[in-house]
């Protein structure tokens, strides 16, 4: 919740990547890991998944702020020793497990219950996040025991480990993925999330982007149309129906003038 972001290099060993918003694959990788040290498989793998920088209403913004991890994986994950650091200073996290497919929510303090009161799902409190969280911009990287980085994010005008960075999102709003552990280490994973949920994936009717549900009536998918260039088709089968109508008229139109006329002759 800080007005900047102390960027200092030094500080963390990720490193800028341009151009594909990627991280490095040798940064990103998760070390193999002493399970005793870690309690996690060398195939754990946990995301930043949603981030409170700029938190709304808040006495002290900084004791508001929180951020969201999700267990990609089919095993719980035990935390123990593992750290989240900001582009100043590390916080150690408390044990804790993350079921597979779970989240569990990082907090600054208890303030976080009074903000969310119907929040049920697992809460652990840090005292601070980091160096409290820059809302113009800063980075977060999760590290499990032996250092390793296991994932990270930057956003605003911190551009070290996504570049382009995260959009900067307004007070009050989260960043957060658009569907849920999705990675492809580009900063369109995430969108600006004006309703923060933290606990669970945003809803497919709130945004459409990466996480929109097809849906059909009850009565049946609807028919499929052609779709080219951006355009839709689905008036082309009427128009030739149409034009065949009036081309079979227009035949026997021309079949019955003939006998239309022989007729008309005879009674003349």
């Amino acid at each position: 919740a800080a007005a900047g972001a102390n960027v200092d290099d030094a500080a963390s060993p990720i490193h800028r990547v341009p151009g594909e918003s990627a991280k490095p694959r040798a940064v990103r990788a998760v070390a193999a890991v002493n399970a005793d040290a870690a309690g996690a498989p060398s195939s754990a793998r946990v995301v930043i998944n949603e981030v409170m920088y700029d938190p709304d209403g808040a006495v002290d913004p900084a004791a508001a702020e929180w951020v969201e991890l999700y267990n990609t994986g089919d095993t719980p994950i035990s935390l123990t020793n593992w750290s989240l650091t900001d582009a100043a200073s590390a916080v150690t996290l408390p044990s804790v497990t993350i079921e597979p497919q779970g989240y569990v929510v990082i907090a600054a303090s208890d303030s976080f219950h009074t903000r969310y009161p119907a929040f049920g799902g697992n809460v652990i409190t840090v005292g601070r996040i980091g160096n409290t969280l820059g809302n113009d911009g800063d980075r977060l990287s999760l590290r499990d025991a032996t250092g390793a980085v296991v994932d990270a994010v930057s956003w605003g005008s911190d551009a070290s480990v996504l570049d382009p960075a995260i959009a900067d999102a307004p007070t009050g709003h989260s960043i957060e993925r658009a569907l849920a552990g999705a990675d492809s280490d580009r900063a369109d994973d995430f969108v600006d999330n004006e309703s923060p949920s933290p606990g669970k994936s945003i809803s497919p009717l709130r945004h459409g982007t990466g996480n929109s549900q097809q849906q059909t009536s009850s009565a049946g998918a609807a028919a499929p149309s052609v779709v080219a260039a951006g355009h839709s088709f689905g008036w082309l089968p009427w128009t030739v129906a149409s034009f065949a109508t009036v081309a079979l008229f227009c035949a026997l139109s021309w079949r019955a003038i003939p006998f239309l006329t022989q007729r008309l002759r005879h009674h003349g």
